[in-house]
C-alpha cells in the first residue's frame, strides 16, 4: 500500500463514510437504488441473476438499499478499511440480506480472484486513488465481456467553491492536519456545512461529521472534466463511455448533448434553453460529440459526473437512438 493510499485508509478508518452508524436512516441513502431503477427504465436492463461489485463500498448503507430492492441480484462489496466493512456487514445483517457479501481488497491491486461481474460500481472512490487509471484498469479486468462500470467522479469546474473552503480550513488547521476533529469544528464554525450535491443529506451528527471530513479534509482527491474522463477511458482500455448524469450545485441532471430530445421522467439537461438563438444552435450542430461534451462543461460547471464505462459487448446492447446510446463516445 503506497503512502497516499495509507493516509486515505486511515482517514476513513477514523471517520467511516457515509456513516459510522448502522441506523443512519438508510431510507435517505437510496441514490444507488434509484440509479439502478432509472437505468433499467431507460435501457430495459434486467438485473435478475446478475452479479454486481461495489468497489469502495464504505459502510454499505447505499449498497444495502440497492440489494434490498434487487433481491435476485448478487452483490459483492469490497473496501480496504476493515472498520467500514464491519459496519457494512452489520447493516446487511440488520436488513436481513442474503444476496450480499463483503471482502477486504485494494482497488489498486489485482482483484481477479473475486470472479467476473456484470456490473462494477465505483461511486465517489476512483478520484481518491493515488493512481485512478490503474484502479479503473483493475476494475475493467473483473468485468464480463458485456459488462460495464458505473463511476461517480468529482468535477473540476464546479468544485471551485468547495476547494476554496477546503483551503481555508487547511490554512487555519496549520500544523494540525492530522487532527480531523478540529477541522470538523472549523467547518461548522465557518458555516461550511451547506453541502453540494452528494453531501447535502443531514441524518445524524456522526454522519454529518463524516460528510464534512469527506468534503473538506480528504487527503487525496483528483478533479475531472470532459477531457480527463476521456483519457481515463482510453488508458483503462474501454471500448466506449457515456456520461449518464451530472451534478451542479445541489441538483442532479440527466446528461444529453442533443438539442431536441424527449423530456425525461426526472430532471434533465436542456441545451436548447442555454443556446436559444439560431446561430449558436446552428454552430453547435456542427460540433463533434467530444466538443459537445466540452461545451457542456463550460455551460453547466459540473461538480460531479456519473459515467458509464462500456465494454464492446455492453455498447452493442445500447440503442443508438435513445438518450444514453446517442451520447456514447467510442474510443
Amino acid at each position: 500500500m503506497d503512502d497516499v493510499t495509507d493516509k486515505v485508509a486511515k482517514m476513513y478508518a477514523e471517520y467511516p463514510y457515509p456513516s459510522p452508524s448502522v441506523d443512519a436512516g438508510k431510507e435517505k441513502l437510496t441514490e444507488l437504488a434509484n440509479l439502478f431503477k432509472f437505468l433499467a427504465l431507460e435501457t430495459k436492463y434486467d438485473y435478475a441473476q446478475k452479479s454486481v461489485l461495489d468497489a469502495g463500498v464504505g459502510t454499505g448503507q447505499r449498497l444495502a438499499a440497492a440489494a434490498e430492492s434487487l433481491s435476485n441480484t448478487r452483490f459483492t462489496g469490497i473496501d480496504m478499511v476493515q472498520s467500514s466493512l464491519e459496519v457494512a456487514r452489520q447493516v446487511s445483517d440488520q436488513a436481513g440480506l442474503s444476496n450480499v457479501d463483503f471482502h477486504c481488497a485494494n482497488i489498486l491491486e489485482d482483484m481477479t480472484n473475486l470472479g467476473a461481474f456484470d456490473i462494477v460500481l465505483c461511486m465517489g472512490v476512483l478520484h481518491h486513488l493515488s493512481k485512478p487509471h490503474l484502479g479503473l484498469k483493475n476494475l475493467h479486468a473483473v468485468l464480463k465481456d458485456d459488462g460495464f462500470v458505473l463511476l461517480y467522479l468529482y468535477g473540476l469546474r464546479g468544485a471551485q467553491e468547495r476547494m476554496r473552503r477546503k483551503a481555508v480550513i487547511s490554512l487555519l488547521r496549520g500544523g494540525r492536519q492530522d487532527d480531523l476533529a478540529i477541522g470538523i469544528r472549523l467547518a461548522k464554525d465557518l458555516e461550511y456545512d451547506d453541502f453540494e450535491y452528494g453531501w447535502n443529506i443531514n441524518i445524524d451528527q456522526a454522519t454529518n461529521d463524516s460528510f464534512i471530513v469527506d468534503a473538506f479534509m480528504n487527503v487525496n482527491e483528483r478533479l475531472f472534466d470532459a477531457e480527463t474522463i476521456h483519457e481515463l477511458a482510453v488508458e483503462a482500455g474501454f471500448h466506449a463511455y457515456v456520461t449518464y448524469g451530472i451534478t451542479t450545485g445541489t441538483q442532479g441532471l440527466l446528461f444529453d448533448t442533443r438539442l431536441e430530445s424527449k423530456r425525461s421522467f426526472i430532471s434533465q439537461m436542456s441545451l436548447a434553453k442555454r443556446l436559444k438563438a439560431d446561430l449558436p444552435k446552428d454552430l453547435y450542430g456542427q460540433l463533434s460529440l467530444r466538443d459537445r461534451y466540452r461545451l457542456v462543461d463550460l455551460l453547466y460547471d459540473p461538480n460531479g459526473y456519473t459515467v458509464i464505462m462500456l465494454t464492446e459487448g455492453a455498447r452493442e446492447k445500447l440503442s443508438r437512438s435513445a438518450r444514453i446510446g446517442a451520447n456514447v463516445v467510442e474510443v
